[in-house]
């Protein structure tokens, strides 16, 4: 396993919870052409080595601020809707009770080396269905070989930057917008960088468009 580049991102304070902006010691470090916090960068590394794709999965992919929610919240109502038909009227729905977020599992998150092992990800009946922020380069090889369906939704860079700056600027008032766009333009973000994520899902929906399918979300003005 490739071990994290010598590279690390000097700017910035403090972060959102998933880690968005640069952590309290100002630090990315750029893991396989990906920056990630320190210890995304661990959690990934046990997803890579030991999460096996199963041919009935659903792999939803987002950069992050990009209308995750969203997608999980439609995907499950779609892949469940004989379990728990929409139009049921009883108030059984999940979704009226539980977030999105957690009836759709991460696979680098709740990081794995912090008591949630990705054997939490094997005990999950199929057909799965789960979320990820990686990018392509970074899946499992049985994942990055498609051995499972994905869907990639995408959003304007544009508006990615201002919604991921409001995120983090809740927490930390210091992180300007102005900082925000230096950073982002270099690609220097969670994730990122930005135009790479796009591309490598978007080259894979072309080359395999029997199992990628690529949205582009576009919010009302």
């Amino acid at each position: 396993m490739a071990e994290a580049e010598g590279k690390s991102n000097p700017s910035g304070g403090g972060v959102g919870d998933e880690g968005f902006g640069p952590n309290k010691e100002g630090l990315w470090v750029l893991y396989q052409g990906c920056w990630l916090r320190p210890m995304a960068v661990e959690s990934v590394k046990l997803v890579q080595e030991q999460f096996q794709a199963r041919p009935d999965d659903v792999l939803l992919v987002t950069y992050p601020k990009c209308g995750t929610t969203w997608l999980k919240a439609l995907a499950f109502t779609i892949t469940n809707r004989l379990l728990h038909p929409p139009a049921a009227g009883d108030g059984a729905h999940p979704l009226l009770t539980r977030h999105p977020q957690d009836l759709v599992p991460f696979l680098e998150m709740p990081y794995r080396q912090l008591q949630h092992p990705v054997a939490e990800l094997e005990e999950l009946a199929s057909p799965r269905l789960l979320s990820t922020h990686l990018p392509v380069t970074l899946l499992p090889a049985s994942a990055s070989g498609l051995g499972c369906r994905v869907v990639y939704l995408c959003r304007n860079p544009k508006d990615v930057l201002v919604s991921m700056w409001h995120f983090i600027n809740k927490v930390n008032q210091n992180y300007t917008i102005d900082k925000a766009f230096e950073l982002f333009s270099k690609g220097e973000s969670s994730y990122g960088p930005i135009w790479e994520h796009n591309l490598g899902f978007w080259n894979k929906s072309l080359s395999d468009s029997d199992r990628v399918l690529f949205l582009n979300i576009r919010y009302p003005i």
